[in-house]
């Protein structure tokens, strides 16, 4: 695939049809095209492809991928999206996603399903490699309606799209709730679910759920419905749903790894063990537990709650050991505090990016230290960039730094201080103008006007007493007053 204005990089995901390419803009920078060979579909499913793109371009919310543009060229029809570093779902599952993090994820797809339904757009396509995740841990969807202009029969389906009858919102919402069974438990609900080979199809049937789901059963319900009627009506209901659940139910402190664990992560989970010490049981708890997560099948429920009281007998050890397997930290203040570490080398970051990015990781994490003195450097850098701006007689920058600095740390006990300071500098810089004008057109040999002058440059020195250009202005006009009384006499 060739397109105009635009450099591929390199393949970052192929499919039968498609094939996703990371590309590099002059204008909008590092992008993915999805492109269609010509030889992969007809004329008449690239024509549906380009549409669905195009009346995508409409959506705009934090949790959709944004559309560029679409359209066809000689090789084919593609369509050029935003580019995310997080990876898609299938990946995340395979490193590891805590459960909050599952449910955070869900909500904000439910929450991207509702401003696309807002909009008239169904997606009818929803799986792994559409939902994709950003350097900040959000999840986003993609591929409204173009997923399925390529492939009409989904594996994510709801009954009545496999049955071919009428489709609407509750389909898609019918598709979610897969996304977050295989999110739940590394498994679909329905795994011999017919994709045309003949095997029975049980969609719609209540899947199994182990005990320690029992908090989503109602939520699974609501979303696999047989019928339309009996699922969540709005992806916004659906949404709600699930903050309900964040915010009242106890929910396990487990992880979900759909990847094989290797055998470093088992020693380190076992040397783990070795720290902890304590009670034979509370060690025997944890061994089970690590056998558990690594049985081959591939799914990972790891329960931490289990030696978490043991953790302040030797916290640091802990610490390595876990971190080993992922598990030293919860998932998203890990996210978070990579986020925060990214935006503090960038120089050109706005303050309140920042410092939000800090207090994400402390609103997970009261006591990490890093993060409290990462707000505090943040504090004291953009006091310095007020106090260096003012003296190289930059004072619209300076009160700019000052309006970033206040509408963050309200309360700091510096900004009165900081505000009288850019004050000064204001008038001293009026005073200066001022006095220039007065010593236009060769007054200052007259004795009122240099008076006066001197004055305001003593006034300017003493509001500002580093102000070299007061200085070298009183001396100049120090030297015309001394002119005028020898010319007096």
């Amino acid at each position: 695939m060739q397109l105009a204005g635009y450099r591929l990089a390199r393949p970052l995901a192929r499919g039968e049809r498609a094939t996703v390419y990371l590309a590099h803009h002059a204008l909008r920078g590092t992008v993915a095209i999805k492109a269609v060979a010509a030889s992969a579909v007809d004329a008449a499913v690239r024509a549906r492809f380009v549409e669905a793109a195009q009346r995508a371009r409409a959506l705009d919310h934090p949790n959709i991928v944004r559309v560029y543009e679409a359209g066809h060229n000689e090789d084919g029809a593609y369509v050029v999206m935003e580019y995310l570093r997080g990876g898609d779902l299938e990946r995340n599952l395979a490193a590891g996603l805590h459960i909050q993090s599952v449910l955070k994820a869900t909500e904000q797809l439910a929450l991207a399903l509702d401003h696309a339904h807002g909009k008239g757009a169904l997606h009818l396509g929803i799986t792994p490699g559409n939902i994709l995740f950003n350097a900040q841990g959000a999840a986003l969807l993609t591929d409204f309606g173009s997923s399925a202009a390529l492939r009409p029969a989904a594996a994510n389906a709801s009954p009545e799209q496999v049955a071919g009858g009428a489709l609407n919102v509750r389909s898609d919402l019918y598709a979610l709730g897969m996304i977050f069974y295989l999110m739940l438990t590394g498994r679909a609900p329905f795994p011999d679910a017919s994709d045309g080979d003949g095997a029975p199809d049980r969609r719609g049937s209540e899947p199994p759920l182990a005990l320690q789901w029992a908090p989503f059963r109602e939520v699974v319900r609501s979303f696999l419905a047989q019928a339309p009627a009996a699922r969540f009506q709005s992806a916004a209901e659906a949404a709600r749903a699930l903050a309900d659940v964040r915010a009242r139910t106890r929910v396990p402190d487990v992880a979900i790894k759909t990847r094989a664990v290797s055998v470093p992560e088992i020693d380190a989970a076992d040397l783990a063990a070795d720290v902890l010490g304590g009670p034979a049981s509370a060690v025997r708890r944890h061994r089970r537990w690590v056998l558990a997560w690594a049985v081959p099948a591939g799914l990972a429920a790891v329960m931490a709650g289990a030696i978490a009281w043991q953790a302040h007998r030797n916290p640091a050890a802990i610490e390595r050991a876990l971190a080993a397997v992922g598990l030293a930290e919860h998932p998203d203040l890990v996210v978070a505090w990579q986020s925060a570490e990214q935006l503090r080398e960038d120089p050109d970051q706005r303050l309140a990016a920042l410092v939000e990015a800090y207090r994400q990781v402390l609103a997970l994490a009261p006591d990490h230290a890093p993060a409290a003195a990462g707000l505090a450097e943040a504090a004291l850098r953009w006091k310095a960039m007020v106090r260096a701006a003012l003296a190289e007689g930059d004072v619209p920058g300076a009160a700019t730094r000052l309006g970033e600095l206040g509408s963050v740390f309200p309360d700091d006990a510096e900004l009165g201080t900081l505000f009288e300071a850019i004050n000064d500098h204001r008038q001293a810089q009026r005073l200066l103008v001022d006095t220039a004008a007065l010593l236009a057109g060769g007054r200052r040999a007259h004795a009122p006007a240099a008076d006066l002058a001197i004055d305001n440059y003593r006034e300017a020195l003493r509001l500002v007493p580093e102000n070299a250009e007061a200085l070298a202005a009183s001396a100049s006009a120090n030297a015309g007053l001394a002119a005028v009384a020898r010319s007096m006499f």
